[in-house]
């Protein structure tokens, strides 16, 4: 340091003075750096955003190119180009919605900013249970032939749920319909919810058992809510009309289904638009009967057939939620025959072939192992 003094014949406090405008430099330079930009594209001025979340720990937002963790987070933007801005819920949580409202409930939105902006991705905790009462067919938008928007229930439980003074509403926390008093839904069975009992009456006249009527419309984006008599969430399902929910329950006169009873409600994948026009309230949903999944029984979730097989067969298996799978063939010995499937699987019912006559006679097993548990089936092979 003195050396370099010295010979520049400058000082310790020169030096001293050199490295805070340096600091001062920095820490202008984006301003200025803004301010040029403005000026250039002739932008109408800044947006002073603010993210957040409801829960800490619960989620990270990416906004543009940068993944922010800790909240609150401060940063300025331009108010006239648009802002990708993305909600990531951590393991354990999901997000429901943004806040304000009109921000909606995809988790991924591109928006242009005001000129100031409190953001607050909502997230909820996932319990890992399974409601008893689930949202199990959407119809939010008919189309032509117009029943009126409608919701149906169905009890996934082996009990019949009392459900006196329950509420039902959409992303408006103002918009509401309470179930009657004495309303009790048995077990495995179905409740309508309808807004125009006319309507659906109508296009529906075989389904007199319903219930009328709720005074607001699900929208293109949308949450249908589920609360009990408490007040407590019971279920909830946030949609659009656009991937990775299916487009074609928009406007078709189809209904947003759930594949099965069971499948998490909240994720996109687990859904799909009716087969049948008009949906089908009060029964069985037509893509559950579509893909094959009566022929498992409620708790089964492998199958093999034909059993015995001397040729050709068929293993079918059920996947609840995302895993990795391994399902193998093992024999009478406990020993690893073959290795039918070793991959990544999503929701649905997966199929695939076995050359039953390449194998020898006798008694095996077949072994499903997933992240969420192992289920062994037993086959026979004969001539």
């Amino acid at each position: 340091m003195y050396r370099h003094i010295n010979r520049w014949d400058s000082s310790a406090q020169n030096w001293l003075d050199e490295i805070e405008y340096m600091k001062y430099y920095a820490s202008e330079r984006p301003v200025v750096i803004r301010r040029n930009l403005k000026n250039h594209y002739e932008l109408s001025g800044y947006a002073d955003l603010t993210l957040s979340t409801n829960i800490p720990k619960a989620g990270k937002i990416n906004i543009s190119t940068l993944t922010i963790e800790e909240f609150p987070w401060e940063g300025i933007y331009f108010r006239d180009v648009p802002v990708s801005i993305e909600a990531v819920p951590y393991e354990g949580y999901r997000f429901v919605k943004w806040l304000p409202p009109e921000y909606g409930t995809n988790p991924k939105i591109r928006a242009s900013l005001p000129e100031s902006l409190e953001l607050t991705a909502v997230f909820d905790p996932v319990s890992g249970q399974v409601s008893s009462v689930v949202i199990n067919e959407i119809m939010y938008r008919p189309g032509e032939e117009d029943c009126g928007d409608w919701i149906e229930l169905y009890n996934n439980s082996g009990e019949p749920v009392g459900m006196s003074r329950w509420i039902l509403k959409d992303n408006d926390d103002g918009h509401i319909f309470e179930f009657p008093e004495g309303t009790i839904l048995d077990r495995d069975d179905y409740v309508v919810i309808v807004r125009d009992s006319e309507n659906f009456s109508k296009y529906h006249p075989a389904i007199d058992d319903f219930l009328c009527c709720f005074d607001f419309g699900y929208g293109r984006e949308d949450q249908v809510k589920l609360f009990d008599s408490s007040g407590e969430l019971i279920d909830i399902v946030s949609y659009t009309n656009t991937e990775p929910w299916h487009p074609g329950a928009d406007g078709t006169g189809r209904t947003l289904e759930l594949i099965y009873p069971s499948y998490d409600n909240f994720i996109p994948e687990s859904w799909q638009a009716s087969y049948a026009p008009g949906g089908t309230p009060d029964s069985i949903n037509s893509v559950f009967t579509a893909v094959g999944n009566s022929n498992f029984d409620k708790d089964s979730r492998l199958l093999f057939y034909p059993n015995p097989a001397a040729e050709s067969a068929v293993v079918k298996y059920r996947i609840l939620r995302p895993t990795d799978v391994k399902l193998t063939l093992i024999n009478s010995l406990g020993y690893e025959q073959l290795i039918l499937v070793e991959e990544f699987n999503r929701i649905g019912i997966h199929a695939v072939e076995l050359d039953a006559s390449a194998l020898m006679p006798g008694l095996y097993f077949c072994r499903l192992e997933t992240e969420y548990g192992i289920e062994i089936t037993k086959i026979v092979v004969v001539r």
